[in-house]
């Protein structure tokens, strides 16, 4: 493989950052990249600031040193907000499915596509209809966040995050609340849709089932200076790393199941 086609595989590239609040880092000297097709976890203990690199990958913070790179472009440039054309590149998933509970799940579909498309109302429906499907919620159209199940939630989340087809999804715990059940048929639907839409994905999670089923690569983030102790597949990480941390953190439950 040539040197361009490797920068072109790399989806998402991050370089020397440096997030937190206030001026006031939280995660030093990130380095990695996301290859094109990939599910990417980002794992470590609570608190270690998973959810603040995914705020700043997504466009919600800016950065307080460093780089990202969306598609060979740069998400945060100067003082300047991120390109809408860009962000329209990115889906979220967050936790809670962050649904509007007083639009039913097709409405909840269709916001993003009334808000920056030019599409006309018929076009609309037909797509939101269209990304239900793509997640089983085929016939629950009309109902409302209150009258579905946690896992119903997250999957009518996750049609509204592909409702722009983006390239690349970007999911905050998305088998946090679910039972057992509902927890591994989410897993097998990101599988199916990375494999069938060519999607990228970053996921935040501590669940390892979850993390060993659908992750191809993944960081570790941690450390006095919380920065990424280790990189690599989940399940190689458990069985290789030399790091405590990482170990500890993956094969903290000896009978979780690395599949």
């Amino acid at each position: 493989m040539s040197v361009d086609q490797e920068i072109e595989r790399k989806l998402i590239k991050v370089e020397n950052l440096d997030v937190g609040y206030f001026h006031r880092p939280i995660l030093f000297d990130l380095n990695f990249s996301v290859t094109r097709g990939q599910c990417l976890a980002i794992m470590g203990a609570s608190g270690c600031g998973k959810s603040t690199l995914l705020k700043s990958m997504v466009g919600l913070l800016r950065p307080l040193n460093g780089k990202i790179y969306i598609n060979n472009k740069s998400l945060w440039s100067g003082y300047n907000d991120p390109p809408a054309n860009l962000l329209h590149e990115l889906g979220i998933l967050y936790q809670g499915g962050a649904l509007w509970s007083s639009m039913n799940i097709v409405d909840n579909v269709s916001l993003p596509l009334q808000m920056f498309t030019s599409l006309s109302i018929t076009e609309i429906r037909e797509l939101a209809h269209y990304k239900l499907s793509l997640v089983g919620l085929t016939g629950y159209e009309h109902l409302y966040p209150s009258e579905l199940s946690g896992g119903m939630r997250k999957r009518a989340g996750l049609a509204r995050a592909l409702s722009l087809d983006p390239k690349i999804l970007f999911f905050d715990e998305p088998s946090a609340g679910l039972d057992p059940l509902s927890a591994r048929k989410l897993d097998e639907l990101i599988i199916r849709l990375k494999e069938t839409l060519d999607l990228t994905f970053v996921v935040i999670s501590h669940e390892l089932e979850s993390i060993f089923t659908i992750a191809d690569d993944a960081i570790f983030l941690g450390g006095d200076h919380f920065t990424i102790l280790d990189r690599g597949n989940p399940k190689s990480l458990a069985e290789n790393s030399m790091n405590p941390e990482v170990r500890s953190f993956l094969c903290r439950n000896s009978s979780t199941k690395m599949i």
